[in-house]
């Protein structure tokens, strides 16, 4: 409108030139005519006139916009073509000396002169307004009017000038957009709806294959129906992550995704992603390496989930394509201050590389390196997209360096805030500074990564490439005066291994009370499953937790000071490193029977029911089920129960109506925990269920873990110590 308003008054603004042009020509003639002398000059006055007359006509009539001036009584002096058309006259002529109450009805004509009398009495000069008439076939028709007074010399108002254009066809194009904008909004809710609708059909299946086979893998089986399980299995977990990509690029599509914004510890996380590609790691044969410097900022703000989903994207990818060698996380602080800190996440492979020529198409969705990248390897070719737009949502960029053949690096920033109030970092048990500490491993990459977490600790060491060199160096320390307290040794090495390394080092008088922590993969447990733990103080799972290094290195050099000459209790070690295979693959299901906790699980899947149970039970739990929300009403009427596993959809009632119904009544309802557990993972169903009173929320397909932290967080008086806590 302030558009087509500057072009009226424009097009108002010529026109009015020319007019005061005419006038000043008139008075000249006037003047010349009545001094009755230089015939010449006023034959050329007159000539001009006639001229700059017939320019002005010439003018008006064939601006496309309507143009008009009004003496005091609304009557025309002046229209043009343009407007004698709109009128459904022949000429401009016919309006002239008459007024709108001529040709329009009286009601529309007396609303005409209202506004063009606050026109004129107007101080504000332009005035400009949207209006409809209608057009001799009776149609409406939208006009956008500028008008102004008309004033003589002295600044008195004779009447006002108009000027009009037809808009018609702007408003029909501003409804048209307005109705598309309605249906692309209709379209995105109703894609939001599937999305939401599509995560519940396919998650609840899932559930059921995943859940139950993890509980039939629990089960005594013969090795090839355990290898039949675990295909089952794998192929659901790929299954799942195909499900929840497209989910993922379906939302932020959608323009539906929302981000997060709470504290969290950026090394745990990135140390979760660690252990959870450490075993596909070790069945590659490759080193899965996390290098956090001890001086990075660790509790920050910001959406942990997202960042966890692109590390694994990333990481997940190296993993994949790496054959051998190692993939590197590394994380770095560019930038620092008071408030915020520029964080970088950069990893690191060994692996095949990608051409030149298909970096600036990787990040595409459905985009792999070539054709038979696919075949060889699965995937979707969706990680990097997501990853990309998931970065980029989060204000941060995301860049990608590789060479074919030789590896690759991808790295993001991100701008987060600092966490003013930390956790404080616990203290170790025992002083472990200026300990001499060797460290042993083939990789350089690992022994620069523990040399970091060793140095922050106060601890001296040195590090060598192989066993027979580190025995050399132990050798020559003790003569030296000075020896190593401790050996962190890793297990595979070429020439002397791990396991051959503690035993020399135990079989020699002179060494035998140095400290020997061993470090190996998940992948090599059946490996070295006979190996006596007599030569081993403890052992440590790669990739190996910051706190769990520090933890081990606490607890074993406390041991040796407390009893140096005694024998350690059968409980205190593992007899075998397949007995701490077991350990790590397979946790301790915590018996809460001397913490006695009663739970419900409202379920009307019978599949998931059956998932649920099991689960529960392995954690030493007594599960009722209820098969819809009515029943876990009636229920938790009649027992007291401390958790209720609620699932949303289901029918007679839901768990959204259940939850609230169990709010509202009176008594130890009030108390119960209530935990959403549905396939919907969105974030509006998060705080549907948080609305109708539950306490916590798990996704479908549950995990045993997922199962036992939502426990620990909604009964954690209950919990034995040092089990869900």
């Amino acid at each position: 409108m302030i558009a087509l308003g500057a072009g009226v008054c424009l097009s108002l603004g010529w026109v009015w030139s020319l007019r005061r042009r005419v006038r000043a020509l008139r008075a000249e003639l006037l003047e010349l005519h009545g001094e009755r002398k230089n015939p010449e000059e006023r034959t050329r006055l007159e000539q001009s006139l006639m001229h700059e007359r017939s320019l002005l006509q010439t003018l008006i009539n064939n601006v496309p916009d309507y143009i008009y001036v009004k003496d005091l009584q609304h009557r025309f002096l002046v229209a043009n073509a343009a407007l004698a058309k709109r009128m459904g006259k022949g000429s401009a002529g016919e309006l002239l000396g008459k007024s709108d109450f001529d040709f329009y009805p009286e009601k529309e004509a007396e609303k005409y002169a209202r506004e063009e009398n606050e026109v004129m009495g107007s101080e504000h000069g332009v005035v400009n307004r949207e209006e409809t008439t209608l057009g001799p076939d009776g149609d409406t028709i939208w006009h956008l009017t500028t008008e102004v007074p008309f004033r003589d010399a002295d600044g008195n108002v004779l009447g006002l000038v108009g000027i009009g254009r037809n808009i018609t066809e702007r408003r029909a194009a501003q409804a048209a957009l307005v109705e598309a904008k309605e249906l692309a909004e209709a379209a995105n809710r109703a894609k939001s709806d599937f999305l939401a609708n599509m995560s519940h059909e396919i998650r609840t299946p899932l559930n059921g294959v995943i859940g139950m086979t993890g509980v039939l893998l629990d089960t005594e089986m013969t090795a090839e129906q355990r290898d039949y399980a675990e295909t089952i299995r794998q192929s659901g977990d790929i299954l799942l992550t195909v499900i929840n990509d497209i989910l993922d690029f379906s939302k932020i599509e959608a323009g539906r995704l929302t981000l997060e914004s709470s504290t969290f510890d950026l090394r745990l996380v990135l140390e979760e992603v660690s252990e959870m590609l450490a075993t596909k790691a070790a069945s590659n044969g490759i080193d899965l390496i996390l290098q956090y410097p001890p001086g990075a900022p660790r509790y920050l703000i910001g959406d942990a989930g997202r960042i966890r989903q692109v590390v694994t994207n990333l990481a997940g990818n190296a993993v994949k394509f790496t054959a051998s060698g190692h993939v590197l996380i590394v994380v770095a602080c560019d930038s620092q201050d008071e408030f915020n800190a520029q964080m970088r996440i950069s990893v690191h492979d060994t692996g095949i590389g990608i051409p030149a020529e298909r970096i600036e198409s990787l990040f595409e969705k459905f985009t792999q390196v070539d054709s038979s990248t696919t075949r060889r390897y699965g995937g979707t070719g969706l990680g990097l997209a997501i990853s990309k737009q998931l970065v980029e949502l989060m204000g941060g960029a995301i860049q990608v360096e590789s060479r074919l053949g030789e590896g690759s690096t991808f790295r993001f920033t991100l701008s987060l805030p600092i966490d003013k109030l930390p956790p404080p970092s616990p203290a170790p048990a025992i002083d472990l500074a200026g300990l001499r500490v060797l460290i042993v491993d083939d990789n350089e990459v690992n022994r620069r990564v523990v040399h970091e977490q060793i140095s922050s600790w106060g601890m001296c060491n040195g590090s060598y490439a192989s066993g027979r060199e580190a025995l050399g160096a132990i050798r020559e320390a003790i003569a030296g005066g000075d020896p190593y307290q401790i050996v962190l040794t890793d297990y595979q090495m070429p020439e002397i291994d791990g396991a051959t390394l503690a035993s020399e080092i135990k079989g020699d008088a002179a060494t035998k009370d140095t400290v020997v922590i061993m470090l190996t993969s998940v992948g090599q447990w059946q490996e070295v499953s006979g190996l006596k733990c007599e030569s081993v103080d403890a052992f440590l799972v790669k990739p190996v937790r910051h706190s769990q290094l520090l933890n081990t290195l606490c607890s074993a050099w406390s041991k040796k000071l407390e009893s140096a000459q005694a024998v350690p209790a059968e409980s205190d070690y593992p007899r075998s490193i397949a007995a701490l295979h077991s350990a790590a693959n397979h946790p301790k299901e915590y018996s809460l029977g001397d913490c006695p906790i009663r739970v419900l699980v409202a379920e009307d899947n019978a599949v998931n029911q059956k998932v649920a149970r099991r689960m529960l039970e392995r954690l030493g739990i007594r599960v009722d089920v209820a098969a819809n929300g009515r029943e876990a009403i009636q229920m938790a009427d009649d027992l007291s129960y401390d958790v209720i596993f609620m699932d949303c959809q289901m029918p007679e009632m839901n768990g959204y109506e259940a939850s609230t119904e169990i709010r509202r009544r009176s008594g130890v309802n009030q108390r119960v925990a209530i935990i959403a557990m549905t396939a919907d993972a969105s974030v509006a169903c998060r705080e549907r269920c948080i609305a109708a009173g539950m306490n916590d929320f798990v996704s479908k397909p549950v995990k045993l873990d997922d199962l036992r932290t939502a426990l620990a967080r909604a009964v954690p008086s209950k919990a034995p110590s040092g089990t869900l806590a």
